[in-house]
């Protein structure tokens, strides 16, 4: 059994993907004749999963719609379509992010990623940008499973990498994160680099934040040291 592991989020936590997804929602709403919306703003739209990042833009641009709106499955398709187009032109993972992983895996520390974007999507992008890391899990949205925050993957996850709930960490940069953590029964860490800010993680349970990669590494490594001789 796994003395500790750890979960990261995907987008806003390893990969900052916010350019491309703001692209291809745009290209969705203008097709059906709504306003593109800054890509700022799907800093806030993010995070839910592809339905509610649509139902939240087609709102935003005025146009009420609600996730399981059958409205909402086309809208889906439209994205994912242009997502798959355009899914890694801007994206790039985080300074700092790949040599924090390397160290993770020298110290011989599983890891995995645990994403609300689709599983197609999420084993494409990690596959691309970190080819040579060695994620014992990788789990994006499937059909017919809940999304973060219900804990239930994540504690499906735990069990696959042979760890208790309470020594694992879940690292990510939304409040959506640190409840799935708390839920879970998970050391909630949030990361301040990605696309919410300190008060959402802070409310939502963060135990721990940090400033960088190398920051963060450095104290994973550590808290795993001391479950290691518990």
């Amino acid at each position: 059994m796994a003395s500790c592991a750890i979960l990261f989020d995907l987008d806003g936590t390893l990969v900052d993907t916010i350019q491309d997804l703001a692209a291809a929602a745009n290209r969705t709403l203008q097709e059906i004749g709504l306003p593109a919306l800054p890509a700022e703003d799907y800093r806030l739209l993010v995070g839910a999963g592809a339905h509610n990042l649509m139902a939240r833009c087609c709102r935003a641009s005025g146009m009420p719609l609600e996730p399981d709106d059958a409205r909402a499955d086309h809208l889906v398709g439209r994205f994912k379509a242009h997502y798959a187009q355009n899914w890694h032109a801007c994206s790039q993972p985080y300074p700092g992010i790949e040599a924090a992983l390397s160290r993770l895996t020298e110290a011989r520390v599983p890891f995995g990623v645990l994403s609300n974007k689709p599983d197609d999507f999420t084993h494409q992008v990690v596959r691309h940008f970190f080819p040579d890391q060695a994620f014992a899990v990788v789990r994006g949205q499937r059909d017919r499973e809940p999304l973060k925050p219900d804990p239930a993957i994540a504690l499906e996850l735990a069990r696959q990498l042979g760890c208790q709930p309470s020594n694992c960490v879940l690292v990510g940069d939304s409040g959506t994160d640190m409840e799935t953590a708390v839920r879970a029964g998970f050391l909630p860490v949030g990361v301040l680099w990605g696309f919410r800010d300190e008060p959402e993680l802070r409310r939502a349970g963060a135990a721990r934040l940090a400033e960088n990669p190398d920051q963060l590494v450095t104290w994973l490594l550590d808290w795993c040291q001391t479950a290691r001789v518990q």
